[in-house]
This record gives structure tokens, sequence and C-alpha cells, in this order.
């Protein structure tokens, strides 16, 4: 497991011109990135690339990506703003986008005190027969959290901002649970899950242990292809 890098950023206001769109065929020094918003009770957020609004990366939902969208290679940040022109609330992270690999930026905790994560994703094919899935903790509360899929323990000891690597599993259907085990509370069903052959999967460990309807604990599965 790896833990991911956060700095803060000062509040900005609007949206951005767009920058590189998803296209059919990746443009010349060009990176993928997947925004996904993890965030206690916000609104559907935007994401940047350099303060920039990523075209195809806006309105996402509380629980959802963006899917990977091609940006220009470089040294950059990232970050999310609410949709609609409003505020930046929280934070960035520096990212050093490489050519032709792939990012996740994750924003996760509460509205009032959120944060953004990123990792470099490696989606080699999983074997045949298989598919590969990992987890990150977006639940600021102290938890150490691990994931399942039915009796195979895939991630161990992921605290807040901290993402599994991938692991592979027989494709098949699971039941997806994740939680801290010294906390019973935290350990969340996340229902049964058809883990398809070939697939690349991201759980995302969200809400608060204290919150209650959609700001409630959840893990929920991202496809990463």
């Amino acid at each position: 497991m790896k833990k991911i890098c956060s700095v803060l950023l000062i509040a900005a206001i609007g949206v951005g011109v767009a920058s590189c769109s998803k296209s059919s065929s990746a443009p010349s020094n060009s990176a993928r990135v997947m925004f996904v918003n993890g965030c206690v009770s916000a609104p559907t957020m935007d994401g940047a690339i350099n303060t920039i609004g990523v075209t195809n990366a806006k309105s996402i939902a509380y629980q959802k990506s963006s899917g990977y969208q091609y940006v220009t290679a470089g040294s950059d940040s990232a970050s999310f703003r609410l949709s609609a022109g409003q505020a930046l609330i929280g934070k960035s992270v520096g990212i050093d986008l490489i050519a032709n690999s792939s990012y996740s930026v994750f924003v996760g905790g509460v509205v009032t005190g959120l944060s953004v994560f990123y990792s470099v994703d490696d989606l080699t094919a999983p074997a045949s027969g298989a598919a590969k899935i990992r987890i990150i903790n977006l639940c600021s509360d102290p938890l150490s959290i691990s994931g399942n899929l039915g009796a195979t323990t895939f991630a161990t000891g992921i605290s807040y901002g901290t993402i599994s690597a991938f692991y592979s599993v027989p494709s098949g259907t699971y039941d997806l649970k994740a939680g801290d085990g010294s906390n019973i509370g935290s350990v969340i069903d996340g229902g049964t899950q058809t883990i398809s052959s070939g697939k690349i999967y991201t759980a995302i460990y969200t809400g608060s242990v204290s919150g209650t309807g959609t700001a409630a604990l959840a893990v929920t599965l991202i496809n990463n292809n």
C-alpha cells in the first residue's frame, strides 16, 4: 500500500476554460486522469488541472467518477471545485503527469474539511479469468479499514487518504464489505457485486461514523476500465 500526498490550496472562484478533453485516441504528450468525488455532503464537483476545469470531468456526483480523461502531461496540480462556478473548497494536490500514464484523483472527507489525494494507476490487464481490485479510504475518521470480497481479504490497514495495491481475484459474484474490525460500527456491507473477468475496480470507502443518510459510511465500486 502507499500513502497518497495532499497539499493545501487557497480557495478559488469559478470554472475555468476546458483542458484537453477525452477523444477516441490519445493526443500527443497526454496523460489520463480520472476524478472521483468521495466528499460527504458535497454538491456535484468539477475536476480541474492547474485550476482549469477538465471538459468531461464536470458535475461529478457523490460516489461517482468522471472516467479517465486526457490532459496535457507535465508538473501540475489537481483540484476540485463545486459545480456551477462556485468556490473551490479545500485543497489540491501536486501531481507530475507523465505522458501515456493513468492517474486517479480523489476528494474525500467532509465538505467543511476535505482533502485531495491521487494515485498512479497500473491498468495492466488482469490474468485470464480474473479481475483486479483495490480500496481507498476517503473517510476522515480515525479508522484502519480492510476490504473483503466474500472470504477474500484484498486489503488491510488502510487509513484515511491511503490506497491499497491492486489485488487479483477470480471473476465471480461476491459480497463486498469494508471497515475497521476494531470498530464494528464501521464495517459496511456494500452488497452483492459481480466481479467480471478482465475488469479493474476501485472500492471507495466514504462517509462518516456519525453520518446518516447519504453521509453515512458506505463502500462503492468504481470501474477503472
